[in-house]
């Protein structure tokens, strides 16, 4: 291309080049664009995905046959997006395909209902497409992907705790029958860790105030606040978990833990537990042994919580919960917080929580 020099497929995709993906596109399927359209089709992006919530858009891909409207420009258009319409969970639901190996599911609103720390009901996946390509075109899609971060336009969502991949978007609005030169979709999607994948989201911005109007600037930022939010909440994505504990002689003290992740540390840790409130949603822990024996802690969210001891997780997490905006200084575990416990929480009120290794 002209403003890249001449690089490769992989570094256009990275870097966002029209035409280092539109050439190629046209190149091989100006003769029969047929095919282009039936690999589209292939894919399932023709269809709705038939979600469990009223009001979903049906998604529209232009077919060669329709004399009518297909252009000379139609093809490179679509190959860069335009001239197609896709709801952001559609599209969405292609990418995570990708993420799972090539199965396309149903997007589902509810995973499970609970009823205290117990499952009362699970809701199974629901498989739109086994296969929507072979494995080694999902394997280079995903090196693609993961190259948008590494070196391309979204190189400023590099994380040193765990891998992104994705794709940024930029495309003018159609409004009016015309595509403006004003207005823009700012977009990122994509799915995390890149090499063990766990979760797919996608940020779609439109028409910012602040001038900025590129996905990497505008969307990107976000996706990556979503991802490193989620990160610092679960614990089977940190590294060290997935390392073999030794069993150990003595349980630990347990400090203030959601319920929830207690199993998970258990587990790890290869030492029992004994709960006294199997309804807790917060608990702190005695050694007893090899066990931990639990202790119900209230919590009165209209009031501010004591996160003293606490690791960054469940301190945001709680906090969060409770109606406060969370500042954080430090790494490690709390040893100070601005705002007294017990405190009245005010709306809109923010609270500054440090951090020291323990």
């Amino acid at each position: 291309t002209k403003g890249h020099g001449n690089i490769t497929f992989k570094e256009a995709f990275a870097l966002s080049s029209n035409i280092g993906i539109s050439k190629p596109i046209f190149k091989y399927y100006k003769k029969n664009p047929k095919k282009y359209y039936e690999g589209l089709k292939k894919l399932g992006v023709h269809l709705p995905l038939g979600l469990d919530i009223v009001g979903e858009a049906n998604p529209f891909v232009k077919d060669p046959a329709d004399r009518k409207n297909w252009y000379g420009t139609t093809l490179p258009q679509m190959s860069i997006g335009y001239e197609i319409k896709q709801t952001p969970l559609q599209t969405l639901t292609l990418y995570n395909a990708v993420a799972n190996n090539g199965k396309m599911v149903k997007p589902q609103f509810v995973m499970e209902i609970k009823k205290g720390i117990k499952t009362v009901k699970t809701f199974e996946p629901i498989v739109l497409n086994d296969k929507i390509c072979s494995d080694k075109t999902i394997k280079t899609v995903r090196e693609f992907m993961e190259e948008v971060v590494e070196t391309g336009t979204a190189k400023k969502l590099k994380s040193a705790s765990f891998k992104i991949a994705g794709k940024t978007g930029t495309a003018q609005i159609y409004e009016n029958g015309r595509y403006s030169k004003e207005k823009y979709l700012a977009s990122f999607c994509g799915y995390f860790p890149a090499d063990q994948p766990k979760y797919s989201c996608i940020v779609v911005i439109r028409e910012t105030k602040s001038g900025a109007y590129y996905g990497a600037e505008i969307a990107a930022p976000v996706f990556k606040e979503i991802a490193d939010k989620i990160y610092s909440r679960k614990l089977e994505m940190h590294s060290y978990l997935n390392s073999p504990f030794k069993k150990m002689s003595k349980a630990p003290e347990l400090k203030p833990t959601r319920m929830a992740d207690v199993a998970t540390i258990a587990a790890e840790l290869r030492i029992k537990n004994v709960v006294d409130d199997q309804g807790a949603e917060w608990v702190t822990g005695s050694a007893q042994g090899r066990k931990i024996k639990l202790s119900e802690r209230k919590i009165n969210e209209s009031t501010v919580p004591d996160v003293i001891g606490m690791g960054i997780k469940d301190a945001i997490h709680l906090l969060e919960n409770n109606g406060l905006t969370v500042q954080v200084k430090g790494v490690g575990r709390v040893y100070r917080q601005s705002l007294p416990a017990g405190n009245k929480i005010y709306k809109g009120q923010s609270i500054l929580i440090e951090l020291k290794p323990i």
